[in-house]
């Protein structure tokens, strides 16, 4: 984030003179990342290799299974004499491909399900901000006594800020704003 905010505000960054700090910073966060790296890449490297060893083992015992199945179901023909097959290797092949290849999609959509727990839980929130009538109303201009509204009369047109400190939440030790007064007097 401070490499990608830093690229765009280049210009921002230049004008007060902030390359060093930027990069310093980003050299910071940067040191506690270069020593988890190798052991981040063997645990993934190991997750993956496991993950790829069930995948193909599962396949195999499928296939193993299958085989069984249609082991089971040969008999002997007592008319001719000769082996019969009571089951269709296709149907039970084609059942194994179905339940292995749902089970890999099941898989893949169930990933998917903390995301959409988070965006219904959005959703909810934005309804329930949209639903929620506000207590100022600049459209209505009717007698209700509840509604808050600025008399036109009344507005001046001063705006004062008196010792404004802000900060952005992703940024909690850079002040934007450090005891900002101002004031904005009519027409200027």
């Amino acid at each position: 984030m401070l490499c990608g905010d830093a690229i765009v505000n280049y210009k921002t960054v230049q004008s007060f003179g902030h390359e060093d700090l930027i990069a310093k910073k980003y050299e910071s966060y940067l040191k506690p990342s270069q020593d988890m790296v190798v052991k981040e890449q063997v645990k993934a490297g190991i997750a993956f290799g496991f993950n790829n060893f069930l995948t193909y083992m599962v396949m195999a015992m499928m296939f193993y299974l299958g085989g069984k199945i249609l082991e089971a179901y040969i008999y002997v023909d007592i008319e001719t004499g000769e082996a019969v097959m009571g089951i269709n290797p296709e149907h039970v092949f084609i059942a194994l491909f179905a339940m292995m290849f749902g089970a890999s999609h099941a898989g893949t959509a169930a990933a998917f399900g903390p995301d959409m727990g988070k965006a219904l839980a959005a959703a909810e929130r934005v309804f329930r901000m949209k639903d929620h009538p506000s207590s100022i109303n600049a459209v209505e201009m009717n007698k209700d006594s509840t509604k808050i509204r600025l008399d036109p009369e009344s507005v001046q047109g001063k705006i004062e800020f008196k010792d404004v400190w802000f900060r952005y939440p992703t940024r909690k030790e850079d002040f934007v704003l450090k005891g900002l007064t101002i004031t904005i007097n009519p027409n200027e």
